[in-house]
């Protein structure tokens, strides 16, 4: 796990390989639908508000549409998750976790 310090995590304007990820809110398990357009490693990252990285997955996926399965046993809360490919960001979304 690699922590940095953050003050904020700039939205990303292009979410067009990243769709709505579902259930969300989530009680654990995040359903995270993917369009990519060339085949590479995905990072999906989970961060806390204070910028810390809570969660880190990286697989390698081929090109089209897939879906990312990830397990959040976090706390309740409010969280950001971050794709990115190939070192590239892809998207960002918002998850709320419940019980």
């Amino acid at each position: 796990i690699e922590v940095r310090n953050a003050t904020s995590i700039k939205p990303i304007t292009n979410n067009s390989q990243l769709a709505e990820v579902y259930p969300n809110p989530t009680n654990g398990l995040l359903n995270i639908p993917l369009n990519l357009t060339k085949s590479g490693e995905v990072t999906i990252r989970i961060f806390n508000s204070f910028g810390q990285i809570l969660k880190q997955e990286t697989t390698y996926f081929s090109s089209g549409n897939k879906l990312a399965l990830m397990q959040l046993d976090l706390p309740v809360g409010q969280y950001t998750m971050t794709v990115h490919q190939n070192n590239m960001p892809i998207g960002v979304k918002a998850v709320s976790v419940t019980k």
